[in-house]
């Protein structure tokens, strides 16, 4: 069954910044603290979507995300060092705007 996004607010009371920084940092293992994210932050799709950059203030390590909101929170579906894997995508809906092409498991890149 595929996700559908949700514009409602918060359930979980932080704001979709917090959330985010608390996911990547999980993902990627780097801190909150070293951080620096970047948001897309297209009116057009920002309710439900957004995507950006990541990189490490220490590390150099640096790569995109993508998230959508799911029951009121934010969820970061995708984290990847260019084009996204499409099984990472596809179950979550987002807008070509967004997410214009994925890439299978095998590295083959298709258009959306």
């Amino acid at each position: 069954e595929k996700a559908t996004p949700s514009a409602t607010q918060p359930k979980n009371g932080k704001t979709k910044e917090e959330q985010i920084a608390i996911q990547l940092s999980q993902k990627t293992g780097i801190t909150q603290l070293e951080l620096i994210i970047t948001y897309k932050n297209d009116q057009t799709i920002e309710a439900t979507y957004d995507g950006g950059t990541y990189t490490s203030k220490k590390r150099g390590t640096a790569g995109r995300w993508i998230a959508t909101k799911i029951n009121g929170n934010w969820v970061v579906t995708s984290i990847s060092s260019g084009i996204p894997l499409c099984s990472d995508i596809n179950p979550y809906y987002y807008p070509k705007e967004l997410v214009p092409a994925c890439k299978d498991a095998k590295g083959n890149i298709t258009a959306r």
